[in-house]
């Protein structure tokens, strides 16, 4: 019974792994790319959504845990999107407010990705053994 408990643990964190890479290119694809923001922000939007409801269901958590993990979960996401969108809307601003909206949006990759290494400790911490 055991092997079967981490077996779904390993699962989840996998189609967790893969709906965030998923929502990754499909920002990089539609808003770097095609200039499209919406959809790929309604698609972020739903592989979020799915990655949540898999956390939910698969993994037995308590209402805080599961609102750190929605936490976690939709924030990596959220600010990649925002640095897109911010980093299309001062395309088109003077020089001098260049260089700051770029210092400002080329920070908020970094902490997404940070943010996401805390979702894989946390999903660490989260599927561990308990004694």
């Amino acid at each position: 019974q055991a092997y079967d408990a981490y077996a779904r643990v390993c699962m989840a964190m996998g189609t967790n792994q893969l709906l965030h890479t998923l929502s990754y290119m499909m920002l990089g694809t539609l808003v770097a790319e095609n200039d499209v923001p919406f959809p790929a922000f309604s698609c972020v939007v739903i592989f979020t959504a799915c990655a949540w409801v898999l956390a939910r269901l698969d993994l037995y958590l308590s209402r805080r845990i599961l609102a750190v993990a929605g936490f976690l979960l939709v924030l990596p996401p959220a600010i990649v999107t925002l640095s897109f969108s911010l980093h299309r809307g001062f395309s088109k601003v003077p020089q001098p407010m260049t260089h700051l909206a770029t210092a400002f949006y080329r920070c908020l990759v970094p902490l997404a990705f940070f943010l996401h290494i805390l979702w894989i400790i946390f999903t660490l911490f989260v599927g561990r053994a308990k004694k």
